[in-house]
């Protein structure tokens, strides 16, 4: 029944709705726009990269392996959930719907009750670190690369980690919480993190055309091929997909979240007002692509070791640097035959050490 009615009918004070008739419908956009929340805070994976070891195996094998356990739990625990207690239970328990599902299992619910309240203590503490150490290395990233005030950039000498940003954005998440809206913060988030999702997504179709020669270690699978006046563009499926899920799920948050549109313009705000403070402070100009060709990957510059004859080094280098790119970095070795040469034992200890020429592509 409650899937045929897709949504509750009845109106609620904290949505603004867009039609003054059919709820229904509107509170269904409105869980939409909740349960998009639950993937939230899984780019805290990308943003860790530049701390992560082989982040080209590590980020992608994390990122889906989170995907899947967000879809098995989310579903999951809904399944569970409407099994054993009605929607409208549930629904009348908003503060505390996990502790009233808890209380519901016969014989060892109350015993069950304290140690799920703990647990959900623990992840909560455990998602917030992951919001700050998120936030912290995106504005130290942003810093470094001239796009916020350097101050954000200061790493501590000890810990090598960007203590001030965690300071500040620690303290706006403590600000957040001791004033106990919490619908107010997820509304901030949600619109927060859909955006950037979106540009993501749309970024990286812009730059799956203009930045084609980049090593990238991983790519984002099933792109086509569109030719559009005797051009040809690779468009990425999953991230065409990205773009019209995300930019509607967002609409939708602007639309039914008045709270959530109002703090996150004002946030948007802030951010834009700040950054063109900075680049005229510094003299820089507000739009251009100097800052994209600064930023480079990780794994960018790669080295190329060729072992040469000795007569051939001049030909064999001349060679390789028309036919590679700049990513390598390119290193010509030629290996001496003492025995051929009859060569003294220390004279062929000195050229075994001159044996490697280091060229580096321009």
């Amino acid at each position: 029944m409650q899937i045929s009615i897709r949504g509750a009918p009845d109106s609620f004070g904290h949505i603004s709705y867009v039609w003054s008739t059919n709820f229904s419908d509107q509170n269904f956009l409105y869980a939409v726009t909740l349960a998009m929340s639950s993937f939230i805070g899984i780019e805290s994976i990308a943003q860790a990269a530049e701390e992560t070891k082989r982040p080209d195996r590590t980020i992608p094998r994390a990122t889906k392996m989170s995907i899947v356990s967000v879809l098995v739990f989310a579903v999951g625990l809904s399944a569970i959930s409407l099994g054993m207690i009605s929607w409208s239970t549930l629904g009348a328990s908003i503060n505390d719907p996990i502790s009233v599902l808890v209380q519901s299992i016969a014989g060892i619910g109350i015993t069950l009750l304290p140690i799920v309240a703990f647990t959900g203590f623990a992840i909560c503490l455990v998602s917030s670190n992951t919001g700050i150490i998120g936030v912290s290395r995106v504005v130290f990233s942003m810093s470094n690369f001239g796009l916020l005030p350097e101050w954000f950039s200061k790493v501590n000498s000890k810990t090598r980690t960007p203590v001030r940003t965690i300071i500040v954005f620690g303290a706006i998440g403590a600000l957040l919480a001791l004033i106990g809206q919490l619908d107010w913060v997820a509304d901030l988030y949600n619109f927060g993190a859909l955006l950037s999702y979106l540009m993501v997504n749309i970024s990286l179709i812009i730059l799956r055309q203009t930045d084609k020669d980049t090593y990238r270690s991983w790519k984002v699978p099933f792109a086509i091929n569109v030719k559009i006046r005797q051009k040809h563009y690779e468009i990425p499926i999953p991230s065409l997909i990205g773009v019209f899920a995300c930019g509607s799920i967002w609409s939708l948050v602007v639309i039914f979240h008045p709270m959530g549109r109002l703090l996150g313009f004002s946030w948007t705000g802030v951010g834009i007002l700040i950054y063109i403070l900075h680049r005229r402070r510094v003299g820089k100009p507000l739009l251009g692509r100097d800052i994209g060709r600064s930023i480079k990957p990780m794994t960018y510059k790669m080295n190329a070791l060729v072992l040469i004859r000795p007569e051939e080094k001049e030909e064999i280098a001349t060679i390789l640097r028309s036919s590679i790119d700049t990513r390598f970095r390119l290193t010509l070795m030629s290996v001496i035959s003492t025995e051929k040469w009859e060569l003294p034992l220390a004279t062929a200890d000195e050229y075994r050490k001159l044996a490697g020429l280091d060229l580096e592509a321009i």
